[in-house]
């Protein structure tokens, strides 16, 4: 397998990370699933799709995963909340999406669903 590389610009440091966590969570899960992500040229959409607006993420009928706090993240990032994200994960215990319990993974977004 060859290398691909990426060029991303990202409007601050929190941005990114939150960005690098969220790649970092989708991996980890996918090799927790055991299913390589493999798509071919061929099958590679040819525009980039528009991304929707977030929505609440879960409806209590599954678990709230990392990528599920990410993704609710950087639409707060985009909107100068960096900060605030910060402070919810120290008081969390967390310095990182993947670094909360998953017992808490829950709580935690409906807090932030509330900055």
């Amino acid at each position: 397998m060859g290398k691909i590389s990426i060029n991303l610009e990202c409007n601050s440091i929190e941005e990114a990370k939150a960005l690098l966590d969220f790649l970092a969570t989708y991996r980890k899960e996918q090799k927790e699933e055991d299913k390589p992500v493999q798509q071919s040229i061929a099958s590679a959409p040819k525009e980039t799709p528009v991304p929707e607006p977030p929505k609440p993420v879960n409806d209590d009928d599954k678990p709230v995963t990392a990528e599920d706090i990410s993704r609710f993240a950087v639409s707060l990032l985009r909107q100068g909340k960096g900060a605030e994200i910060k402070r919810l994960l120290a008081e969390f215990g967390a310095k990182a999406f993947t670094d909360l319990p998953k017992d808490k993974m829950s709580v935690f977004l409906k807090t932030l669903q509330k900055l």
